[in-house]
């Protein structure tokens, strides 16, 4: 029925819609940056659908109120962007384009690769999708039912703020300085346990984070060679209890948005990252700093969650942590500036991102032709 509403409107080839359903500044964010460092606000009417859009200043953004006008604009829309599932994940009309830059190319299953992911099973959901190399076509082309010749190989849209994000800049708007510590490191795990769904894809943890008990011995380690530990969990497994240490530092997604921070631009600001199965190690190669892969449930999340590819260790360049001596190790390696991985890392970079010239954004608004292709 939205489908057939969609394809009754007529569209304005001069409105562009983007919908983000994250707190913080993230893929279409970029997007919306890339538009209004052109000034396009001023040929375009430009239709903002997130929580993080109203930390833009612009005037010219028209910031919806209520679900109805934004489903009307939506209808009215030329071109859409969107990083997650938009009005019941519709298949596509002709008369509009429908760019889904997802949120993090995965390893994890997503999309179709997941048995009953959507009621329309196997019909397309996007007129073209994004992705970081040629590596991951086929994969997320099976995803989200695109066909190949129309995923584009962009690079992410928020990798673009690794190169315009000045070091030491980012943790000051969180009131953390920086300069205080001998270094920073930041641990995102990816979700075991979705916390409204609660179903789980893998191990659950006290703290969020594996093979950690006791935050006070932690602290204790980290106090003692003056380094800071950040956490950030997963959005769907965050929760309103605050855990902070004198090293130890949770935030959650709310708090990046009230400080209008995205994540990339907080791991500019971070020496080293600590993860399991999240692609933001992906985006995090960019940087060119080392990497710990800390987990204990591989065969769990493959048999529950699953992985898109075969083998995927092998694509996760860097120290592999297995247990909790193991992260005190990494810790070390970090304090003492040793470094074992960066070939390995440079290497499979080069597999999974294919531009590292902060050009994302831009280079999809000229494939659609909103920016021309001389800027």
């Amino acid at each position: 029925m939205l489908r057939l509403i969609n394809f009754l409107v007529p569209k304005n080839r001069k409105m562009i819609y983007l919908r983000s359903h994250y707190e913080y500044r993230d893929n279409i964010h970029s997007i919306l940056d890339e538009l209004l460092l052109h000034s396009l606000e001023h040929k375009y009417s430009i239709v903002c659908d997130g929580i993080a859009f109203n930390n833009y200043s612009s005037n010219k953004l028209i910031k919806p109120k209520n679900r109805i006008m934004l489903f009307y604009y939506f209808l009215r829309s030329k071109y859409v962007f969107f990083d997650g599932g938009i009005y019941g994940q519709m298949s596509p009309i002709k008369r509009q384009i429908l760019v889904n830059t997802w949120h993090g190319v995965s390893l994890k299953k997503i999309g179709y690769h997941i048995q009953g992911y959507n009621k329309n099973s196997n019909k397309r959901l996007a007129t073209y999708l994004t992705v970081y190399s040629d590596f991951f076509v086929e994969n997320m082309s099976k995803a989200f039912g695109v066909p190949k010749s129309d995923v584009l190989i962009t690079g992410e849209p928020r990798n673009d703020q690794f190169f315009r994000t000045s070091f030491g800049e980012s943790l000051k708007k969180i009131n953390i300085e920086k300069n205080t510590y001998n270094k920073v490191i930041i641990w995102m795990p990816t979700y075991r346990k979705h916390k409204i769904t609660k179903e789980t894809d893998g191990n659950t943890y006290l703290y969020g984070i594996p093979f950690v008990s006791d935050l006070i011995q932690l602290n204790v380690l980290l106090k003692e060679y003056n380094v800071l530990l950040i956490v950030k969990l997963h959005g769907l497994e965050e929760n309103s209890e605050s855990l902070e240490y004198s090293n130890i530092r949770y935030i959650t997604s709310i708090e990046l948005g009230k400080s209008n921070l995205s994540v990339n631009e907080l791991l500019v600001d971070c020496d080293a990252l600590i993860t399991d199965y999240s692609s933001v190690y992906i985006n995090y190669l960019l940087l060119n700093r080392q990497i710990c892969f800390a987990y204990d449930d591989m065969e769990e999340y493959k048999s529950n969650r699953g992985f898109m590819f075969k083998d995927v260790e092998s694509i996760m360049p860097g120290f592999h942590a297995k247990n909790y001596s193991d992260i005190e190790k990494f810790i070390m390696k970090i304090v003492e500036d040793s470094d074992a991985y960066e070939n390995i890392r440079n290497g499979v970079n080069s597999l999974l991102n294919k531009y590292t010239d902060g050009k994302n954004s831009l280079r999809i608004l000229q494939f659609l032709n909103i920016i021309s292709e001389d800027k």
